[in-house]
């Protein structure tokens, strides 16, 4: 590891320069800086003679820098190159062996940054967002650290405290900032600004970084709007074509339906007329038997000797007017119930006139169902 001396002056004194009792080392709290390309600290000021040794350790015992100077070194910087974070002791020892101590300082060196970007809003802004805001101590991180935020006068606008470890999206609320302006936020550590060595700074610089505020102008949550729209848009369009297709099939499942309900009818009414065929034979049967047995009844009865029994020719003839009388009721009642079966049957053959296209079929089998009738009532009375 190379140590890197600025500032130093050399002196030699022969032998008598062992024991000069004006050793020094100045060694602060700082952050993790940047020296000839690699992160680095620096023990500011190293004061020891020829002989001696300079060593610098990590507080869990590692040992980052030693050296035997082979000059003498008055307010000498030592940089030292490490990315750790922690507590520090540099150490000037009056020779290797490191039993006889001449001068010690302790130090705690932090990894510390900073970073914020450019805002703006529609309204005058009263809150500063910071992205991230750290400080690490090496053991634990615990150690509390405050934010500050300040214009380019360094007038303070808000302060984030008791802040530890790392931090996202703090939120410093400010006074009241109405125009463009310019801040700056910083990492303090009580109540002063951590430094850290930047040699392209030639020296100490704080940990802070800066955004443009700008008030009274769109940070593009219109576009956020508008794009949000569009989605709703979408979706709701999607929704609509959706229901639509639905529909669709539904109505399509009702019109298959309706047309087998309407098959069905048709197949209905093509039994109900098979059926009122059928009554009509059977009951066209039904008057031949009753005019056989009619004409069997017009017989007289005969004695076994041929001869008419007129007793028997009176009484059967009441009975035949009897029965007259009530085949005339009989023939009406029949007539009637086949005119009204005659209406239904013209009414179906009517409806199925349409749908199998028989016109007139109902008409004609109500018209020979009506005369049948009347025949058979004038038969009858005759």
């Amino acid at each position: 590891m190379v140590l890197s001396v600025i500032a130093m002056s050399a002196a030699f004194a022969g032998a008598a320069a062992a024991n000069h009792g004006d050793e020094d080392v100045t060694f602060t709290d700082q952050a993790l800086g940047m020296n000839d390309g690699d992160t680095a600290f620096v023990v500011e000021s190293v004061t020891a003679h020829e002989g001696q040794y300079l060593e610098i350790e990590h507080e869990s015992g590692e040992v980052v820098f030693e050296t035997e100077l082979d000059g003498d070194l008055t307010n000498a910087a030592v940089y030292v190159p490490s990315e750790k974070p922690g507590q520090y002791t540099a150490t000037v020892y009056a020779d290797d062996s490191k039993s006889d101590t001449k001068a010690s300082a302790t130090a705690t060196v932090y990894g510390a940054g900073i970073e914020m970007s450019d805002q703006s809003a529609d309204d005058p802004i009263d809150q500063v967002n910071v992205d991230v805001a750290a400080l690490l101590d090496g053991h634990g991180d615990d150690t509390e650290f405050d934010v500050v935020l300040t214009d380019a006068d360094d007038n303070e606008l808000g302060t984030a405290t008791g802040l530890t470890g790392v931090n996202n999206d703090v939120s410093i609320d400010t006074s009241t900032i109405e125009t463009e302006t310019v801040v700056t936020a910083t990492v303090y550590l009580d109540g002063e600004p951590i430094q850290a060595y930047y040699d392209e700074a030639d020296g100490f610089v704080t940990i802070a970084d800066s955004a443009t505020v700008t008030p009274g102008m769109d940070d593009g949550d219109e576009t956020d709007e508008t794009d949000e729209k569009d989605d709703d848009k979408k979706d709701d369009e999607t929704d609509e074509t959706d229901d639509d297709k639905k529909d669709e099939k539904d109505y399509e499942k009702k019109g298959d339906k309706d047309y087998d309900d309407k098959k069905d009818d048709k197949k209905d009414g093509k039994d109900y007329e098979k059926k009122a065929d059928k009554d009509y034979d059977d009951k066209k049967d039904d008057d031949k038997e009753d005019d056989k047995d009619d004409a069997n009844g017009d017989n007289g009865a005969e004695d076994d000797d041929g001869v008419s029994n007129d007793g028997d020719g009176d009484q059967d003839t009441d009975s035949e007017t009897d029965q007259s009388q009530e085949s005339e009721q009989d023939a009406e009642q029949d007539a009637s119930n086949e005119q009204e079966q005659d209406s239904e049957q013209e009414n179906v053959a009517s409806d199925n006139e349409d749908e199998d296209g028989l016109p007139g079929f109902g008409v004609g089998v109500a018209l020979v169902a009506m005369l049948a009738a009347a025949m058979l009532a004038l038969r009858r009375q005759n």
